[in-house]
């Protein structure tokens, strides 16, 4: 929770698509780690919590007095928020066909991360930082970092299971 707090507090950058992707990894996580069925249900039920903890933390910041891109956007209200996904949408696409390196970075990237997300034996840290990258890359407009990042990240937490498996 204070990691929701700290990313998403005004005073300290509100960063509402970092609130959203810390969310759902956890949530994702706590539903891994009490072996809860990830039926469509429950899944919906997740991803439902981490906007609703979103829009909570976002709430109470505003009524503490902070104001940020966050708090305005949302007190715009729905339309203003789906011009925000569609604008960040469209600057991940420019980002993505910006160069061929870049194309090929990101490219390269979701396919380490297909790959990661693949493979057996499933690993609950693993898959709930699957999750999050799946939502940053949805929320946030740098998908050459994400992806990126979260690939080496990945890759790194799946041989550090593995590793400890062996064991």
């Amino acid at each position: 929770m204070l990691t929701l707090i700290v990313v998403g507090a005004s005073g300290l950058g509100a960063d509402g698509g970092g609130v959203l992707v810390f969310a759902a990894g956890y949530l994702f996580l706590w539903l891994r780690l009490r072996n809860v069925p990830l039926s469509v249900r429950n899944v919906a039920l997740a991803a439902g919590g981490a906007i609703v903890a979103g829009l909570v933390l976002v709430g109470i910041d505003a009524a503490a007095g902070g104001s940020s891109h966050v708090t305005r956007t949302l007190g715009d209200g729905p339309g203003a928020l789906g011009g925000e996904l569609a604008h960040r949408w469209r600057v991940s696409l420019d980002g993505y066909v910006s160069s061929w390196q870049a194309t090929l970075i990101i490219t390269v990237s979701i396919a380490v991360l297909v790959w990661i997300g693949l493979r057996r034996p499933r690993d609950a840290v693993v898959d709930a930082t699957l999750v999050a990258l799946a939502v940053s890359l949805l929320v946030n407009d740098s998908p050459r970092d994400v992806a990126s990042y979260g690939a080496i990240s990945c890759a790194a937490l799946r041989f550090w299971s593995e590793a400890h498996r062996v064991q």
